[in-house]
């Protein structure tokens, strides 16, 4: 199975889309703590019903404790802590990824 690393923007695009259970026949998808905070911050938000179902489910990984220093900071100057999150968690497990 291959890995997905996703931002809050294309997780939310996939809910809405109603196409995230099948993305989640076919990939492990890795969440950043951060981005899945962002996507359930509002919970009247179009796909946080879903994500929030889902992100209990088999192949639905929640990363916590993320670790940026692999990254050069002029590089991830001006991105949100979601977008950190999955550069350096994609940067990390860059193998088989899918960023």
């Amino acid at each position: 199975m291959q890995l997905l690393v996703t931002d809050a923007g294309p997780l939310i695009a996939l809910a809405v889309a109603d196409v995230l259970p099948l993305v989640l026949r076919q990939f492990e998808l890795w969440v950043p703590q951060a981005v899945l905070d962002e996507c359930l911050s509002d919970p009247y938000a179009p796909g946080v019903a879903c994500i929030r179902e889902l992100s209990g489910c088999a192949g639905f990984v929640t990363l916590s404790d993320t670790v940026i220093n692999k990254l050069d900071s002029a590089y991830v100057m001006g991105l949100g802590s979601g977008e950190v999150a999955v550069l350096s968690d994609a940067h990390q497990h860059r193998q088989g990824a899918i960023e």
